[in-house]
């Protein structure tokens, strides 16, 4: 497991905390507190896969995340 960042994502009105990170082959945003999705992607020839089925909203937004940290990296 590699820990990538750890940010903020509003759900259904509420700010919950998430740790970021690559684990299996898949980008997971895992909540701090235990409570809210969590939500999986996996990166294969240059898409974005989810592989959890959660709100196509926070879908796109972790993989917007997702891109800026991958992008910052290089």
């Amino acid at each position: 497991m590699e820990h990538l960042f750890k940010t903020q994502l509003t759900i259904d009105g509420r700010s919950r905390h998430y740790d970021v990170f690559f684990a299996d082959d898949d980008y997971h945003f895992k909540p701090l507190d235990g409570e809210g999705p969590e939500v999986l992607l996996r990166r294969e020839e240059d898409e974005w896969h989810p592989r959890s089925q959660q709100d196509e909203e926070l879908t796109q937004t972790c993989i917007g995340l997702l891109d800026t940290y991958l992008l910052s990296q290089h």
